[in-house]
């Protein structure tokens, strides 16, 4: 890439990046959600499936409509981001700087695809749920969107797993590609009598860019839903504000 082809490229990243931060801060503000303290962070598929997806712009496309939450809610301003199959592997933090290319300069370069890696969920949630003392911070809430294409192979194992998260202040928002995870991801019935229900399930429209309202509501209504229920049952043990 020439210089002044990524000048382009990050100028026009930058450009689409601030009408986004504006849809998403009108959303959020509508919704009363601004003095929310939360974390965000995100993590990829990268099983077999998953690399034409990396390779088309789909994966940089949501990078790009996910970052506006790190922006606004992260002190740091920056989305920790990792990419998982059968191993989870963590990458540089998005940040303005480096938006505008990610997928290829931060990714691709760090992350050796396999022909047909495993799926699994719980190498990846065990290691977000545990390596940060904000898990059982009850005055911070932690937003992690996970970007798959289907369901994992480690059923039993992640699902335990999300029980238990059920107790916590840690709300996963799986975004679906090409195909649907609801139906089978955690058996609702095991749910009943546990914790908050801190499970939220949205597909993504890798066929356009994202710069409509709608997108940031929908996530928004779901997290605020677990947001509310789990301040009643006690597992938030105030609305945060932003010191």
């Amino acid at each position: 890439m020439t210089n002044q082809n990524k000048n382009v490229l990050e100028e026009k990243v930058l450009t689409e990046l601030n009408i986004r931060k504006g849809i998403f801060e009108t959303s959020a503000a509508q919704k009363n959600a601004l003095d929310l303290k939360v974390q965000v962070e995100i993590a990829f598929d990268s099983s077999g499936s998953m690399p034409p997806l990396y390779r088309n712009g789909t994966v940089q496309a949501i990078i790009e409509a996910i970052f506006p939450f790190a922006s606004y809610f992260n002190q740091e301003k920056e989305l920790n981001l990792c990419t998982f199959s059968h191993d989870v592997k963590k990458h540089k933090s998005v940040t303005e700087s480096n938006l505008y290319n990610y997928t290829l300069d931060e990714i691709f370069k760090n992350r050796k695809f396999p022909l047909c890696g495993r799926r699994e969920f719980y190498p990846l949630m065990h290691d977000i749920f545990t390596r940060d003392q904000e898990a059982d911070n009850q005055d911070c809430t932690r937003l992690v969107f996970i970007v798959t294409n289907g369901n994992a192979y480690d059923q039993d194992r992640y699902q335990e797993l999300l029980l238990e998260s059920s107790h916590k202040n840690i709300f996963w928002q799986f975004i679906s590609l090409e195909t649907a995870l609801q139906g089978n991801l955690l058996n609702k019935e095991l749910l009943a009598g546990q914790g908050a229900n801190n499970i939220g399930f949205l597909g993504f429209p890798i066929d356009r860019p994202v710069f409509h309202k709608r997108f940031y509501d929908l996530f928004l209504n779901k997290f605020l839903l677990w947001e509310k229920e789990a301040r009643l049952k006690g597992i938030i043990s105030r609305r945060s504000q932003v010191a």
